[in-house]
């Protein structure tokens, strides 16, 4: 393609290093986590020895064959295509993607994308080879190239996991003078994915993964009270959404007790010499091969093993909420029937701020408001009878805590930045106030919001397409914390904006034509799901014939007067106020005629003078000729 340059200035991104974090989820679930955050991949730039892929300058190479069936945002790919300007597609693609990097997700870019370094890429080859066993392989694509022209080197690899469906994007170095790059990932309709970085940014041996991962989860069972001699069974029950390989184990298995950790169930008959409270430690964790932090669940049954005698009988009624930062204390009350002797209290499911002594349970209660959390607690008698109590306290927020305070008007809004405003927050007896802005809900065809001042008391958010937006503000102390406000915008249709530009008055001389041409291109229309009609008319001066083109329409002028024209633009629902374009054609004006200097009034030589001496004398010389007549 043809480039064209303007050599006015050169101006050089400055490197900006990529932030140790995590992001998404997007709306298909995937999250991304790089290099530098605990749980992140591991930064590795090998070797690839493999079919060697050659580019011209902004072009496609493909397809390609993947090595294996590979899970992308719902759907199995086998191929790919290579761009030579930094990315991947796992869809026929022909567009080579220059000039510069975009956000993805968000409509722009190319269907099932992969950005390792999306820019303006000049003298780009690429490597690929898949490895490992089948069910556990990987595909290493390898590509390298400099900015055009003369920009910084570009070296990148991209990963697909057979196994987990992740995608790593490792780089090795990266940078950009005068182009905006973009590392991420899209679905195919590409209106859902994530964006790691993009702009114009320079980053060095980094990795980032893109996964689609849910923790495996165990079943809640019990507390099982079971007499000595009796048959005890049931299933521990494991969902691992994403149906990756686990480990089910369990700790604390009692003599004689039988686990199978294939199908999750548990035997067992307890003997006498098991009477007494037993505490079973389910574990289970995924399975991973991709650098990824594994995933897990854990769960504790407890098992009451009953005696002859009737366990303790609690009658003391648990608390159902407590005011945070406030103590919970709870007295618990339980006795054996059977005996006098003292019961003993131990504490199960708590915070680990939650202390049991002497069965008297305390705990400062350090969880947001609106949280609830569930305690267990069991007695038993001398001779190892027990029974349990479970409850669940609610935290209420502190009546002198900080309030959260949302203030956004209007309500309904046209696109463009919208200010929260979160200054009217009642600080109450915390001692500071700390502020945390966050998106709820966006409309489904738009990407999440952009957001600035997160942690200030007024932040904005950039809004684009129709529909309803959701924000949400906390204020917090040291210790105490408000409940959650929130607040719903609305993103109408507003009309489009017709842009015009001026045309100068002129002159036109008599039998002569002038070519006009009017311009609208600047006209938009703020929706960006919209598009756009624009008419142009005249309003004023002699009638010419407008040959219209879309934003822009010429006429030929063959008059003097004031000639006005509107443009006008819809977008089908809305159309805008005219913008008008006037100017003046006048006729040139004559040059001014050419005068001889005249004398002062009244000297003797000025004209009138002259012509009165001449008369004189004529008047003279005819009286001197009729008395010589005579």
């Amino acid at each position: 393609m043809i480039r064209s340059f303007f050599a006015l200035a050169l101006v050089c991104a400055a490197p900006q290093l990529a932030q140790a974090g995590a992001g998404g989820p997007d709306a298909s679930g995937y999250r991304w986590v790089d290099s530098a955050e605990l749980g992140g991949p591991t930064y590795s730039y090998e070797g690839v020895n493999g079919p060697r892929v050659a580019f011209s300058d902004d072009s496609v190479s493909g397809p390609h064959p993947i090595g294996f069936s590979f899970r992308y945002y719902g759907q199995s790919y086998t191929q790919f295509w290579v761009s030579s300007n930094g990315f991947m597609t796992l869809t026929n693609n022909r567009s080579s993607g220059c000039c510069s990097g975009y956000a993805l997700g968000g409509g722009r870019g190319y269907g099932s994308m992969i950005a390792g370094y999306w820019t303006d890429l000049l003298g780009s080859a690429g490597t690929y080879q898949t490895r490992g066993e089948a069910g556990r392989r990987v595909l290493v694509y390898q590509q390298e190239g400099r900015e055009y022209s003369r920009g910084p080197s570009v070296q990148y690899q991209i990963k697909l996991y057979e196994n987990s469906g992740a995608v790593e994007i490792h780089v090795r170095t990266a940078g950009v003078q005068s182009h905006n790059a973009s590392i991420g990932i899209q679905n195919q309709a590409r209106n859902v994915g994530l964006t790691y970085r993009s702009g114009r940014f320079s980053i060095n041996n980094t990795a980032v993964r893109f996964s689609h991962n849910s923790p495996p989860e165990l079943s809640r069972l019990g507390p099982f009270q079971v007499y000595h001699g009796q048959r005890l069974s049931f299933v521990m029950g494991v969902t691992e959404p994403d149906q990756d390989e686990i480990v089910l184990e369990v700790s604390d298995l009692p003599e004689g007790a039988s686990f199978n950790d294939a199908n999750g169930k548990f035997r067992w008959i307890p003997s006498f010499e098991d009477v007494g409270q037993h505490e079973l430690r389910f574990h289970v964790e995924e399975q991973r091969d991709d650098n990824q932090q594994p995933l897990s669940d854990e769960t504790t049954v407890l098992i009451d093993v009953l005696g002859l005698n009737q366990p303790p009988v609690v009658s003391s009624v648990p608390p159902a909420e407590v005011i945070q930062g406030e103590t919970l204390e709870y007295r618990l009350i339980a006795a054996d029937i059977e005996s006098e002797e003292p019961v003993q209290c131990r504490l199960g499911d708590a915070p680990e701020t939650a202390e049991l002594e002497s069965c008297n349970l305390t705990w400062v209660a350090d969880a947001a408001p609106g949280t609830e959390v569930d305690f267990s607690v069991s007695v038993s008698d001398h001779e190892g009878a027990s029974s349990s109590q479970r409850f669940t306290v609610l935290v209420q927020s502190h009546p002198e805590g900080p309030v959260a305070v949302i203030q956004v008007d209007p309500r309904t809004v046209g696109p463009g930045w919208l200010e929260l405003d979160g200054e009217d927050s009642v600080q109450g007896v915390a001692d500071e106030l700390n502020y945390r802005w966050v998106v709820i809900s966006w409309p489904q065809v738009a990407r999440q919001p952009r957001m600035e001042r997160l942690n200030e008391p007024v932040a904005r958010a950039l809004l684009s397409y129709r529909g309803e937006y959701k924000f949400g503000l906390t204020v917090s102390g040291s210790v105490l914390q408000s409940l959650p406000s929130e607040v719903e915008v609305t993103v109408i249709n507003v009309a489009p904006v017709p842009m015009v530009s001026e045309v100068p008055d002129f002159e036109l001389s008599d039998g002569d034509e002038r070519a006009v041409s009017l311009s609208g291109l600047g006209s938009e229309d703020p929706n960006p799901e919209d598009s756009i009609e624009c008419v142009w008319t005249q309003t004023a001066g002699p009638e010419v014939e407008l040959l219209a083109d879309a934003l822009t329409a010429s006429l030929l002028v063959r008059s003097v007067g004031d000639y006005g024209f509107d443009l006008v633009c819809t977008d089908g629902e809305l159309s805008s106020d005219p913008a008008t374009v006037n100017f003046r054609v006048s006729s040139p004006q004559a040059d001014d005629p050419v005068t001889r200097p005249t004398p002062a009034p009244g000297g003797c030589m000025s004209i009138p003078g002259i012509d009165s001496w001449l008369l004189l004398c004529g008047l003279f010389g005819l009286r001197r000729r009729r008395r010589a007549v005579c």
